[in-house]
């Protein structure tokens, strides 16, 4: 009974499907943490579990499983090197942000950090957040001193290159250590700055192989809201069936298990669709048609910024939908519900054919528990966007799930 109630805790906390570490790993575990405890009892455990973040997070610890080492499957590596310099040659004043989730040691990020600086770029160039669940990983990853182990399995002289010898192991070059930004979390539970965040690169590998059943769909939304668009996303080999039917689509390279973002055709002209592209002249929209400053603001998080120079804007007597509709992202973003629906409703009345607003519009509703509304405005996007699905349309649109 009270090993149960381990596994209900774990879940909860971690979103951790504990068949899939095995009873005997979750059972080893929790007697080792009864043993450090002095507790002989599992209610008494589960108890102090329920009140005690310190035991939690041993806990977490105890099951977290961190089985990774320096360039763990060569290829997501080169699909990434090529993307960054691309990506680079596009946009050079935008940063590459990149996630590792889970991080684990560190081994992870600190090899995605190594393959942009060898694909030309330099540290200002990319952001890299790196987030896992154990604080002991953390720890380990931060200090960045790692033994033969990490290094298994590649032919790359990374130790000769970008390590120095010590006598606990081989301590990763400074610079390398600069460019990653470790904090502590899970994909379940981000905290309020990781999940206001917008990537360009996601490596999300084998984690959602862990994760309860009850927690999968929502784990998928949060990767399709934290990654831009037309955006990069890595897992692991066991975990590229668990996408069917979601928003992202295998790349051409199958041995990288790398998924792309599907841009909606109604996105195309905010990430940058070519004017031969582009459809008629429309009187209203093509006078709101980008609005480069609020988008950037937004994708960095800014949003009090958004709504500040949105007002600013609508106050010179501008009447653009895209406008209003910055703008009632931010204010949804900002937990302002019932001013984001005002906002996104004039952009749908001043471009009634607005995908992105009305998909907003959908889901805003739907945290507001207006759920008639929400499956209103959400089958109307449906019907717009299949009318509408052979000619692209310039309206941008933010995921909005948390």
């Amino acid at each position: 009974m009270g090993i149960s109630r381990v596994e209900t805790i774990l879940r909860e906390e971690m979103g951790l499907n504990t068949t899939s570490i095995g009873s005997a790993t979750l059972r080893n575990a929790t007697n080792r943490r009864l043993r450090a405890t002095g507790i002989d009892s599992l209610d008494a455990y589960c108890a102090l579990l329920r009140r005690s973040r310190r035991e939690m997070n041993a806990l977490i610890d105890e099951v977290a499983v961190n089985e990774t080492w320096f360039y763990r499957d060569e290829t997501p590596f080169t699909v990434l090197g090529q993307y960054a310099a691309e990506h680079h040659a596009r946009t050079r004043t935008m940063p590459l942000r990149l996630l590792s989730i889970p991080c684990a040691t560190g081994e992870e990020p600190y090899s995605m950090a190594i393959t942009l600086l060898e694909s030309g770029l330099v540290p200002s160039d990319f952001r890299i957040d790196a987030v896992d669940i154990s604080a002991r990983s953390i720890s380990f990853a931060r200090k960045a001193v790692y033994r033969e182990r990490s290094f298994r399995n590649t032919n790359r002289p990374l130790r000769n290159i970008y390590f120095q010898k010590t006598g606990d192991g081989y301590l990763l070059d400074p610079r390398i250590r600069r460019t990653v930004r470790f904090h502590k979390g899970n994909l379940i539970h981000l905290t309020p700055a990781l999940a206001a965040a917008v990537y360009d690169v996601i490596f999300c590998r084998n984690l959602l192989i862990y994760i309860d059943q009850s927690f999968l769909a929502n784990a998928i939304a949060t990767l399709d809201h934290l990654l831009a668009p037309n955006g990069l996303l890595f897992v692991g080999h066991a975990e590229s069936g668990i996408f069917a039917g979601s928003s992202f689509v295998p790349t051409r390279d199958h041995r990288a298990f790398c998924f792309r973002k599907d841009r909606p055709a109604d996105e195309q002209a905010i990430t940058g669709a070519s004017k031969a592209n582009e459809p008629p002249a429309h009187p209203v929209r093509d006078q709101g048609r980008s609005c480069p400053l609020l988008e950037e603001l937004y994708r960095e998080g800014r949003y009090g910024d958004v709504i500040e120079a949105a007002e600013q804007e609508l106050s010179k007597g501008e009447q653009s939908p895209r406008i209003y509709y910055w703008l009632g992202a931010a204010l949804a973003r900002s937990d302002q519900r019932r001013d984001a629906v005002r906002m996104l409703k004039r952009a749908v009345y001043l471009d009634p054919d607005d995908v992105g607003a009305l998909r907003l519009l959908s889901r805003v509703y739907d945290e507001l528990g207006d759920h008639h509304s929400q499956e209103t405005y959400q089958r109307r996007a449906e019907r717009v966007r299949r009318r509408l699905e052979r000619r692209p349309q310039p309206a941008g649109e933010v995921s909005w799930t948390r």
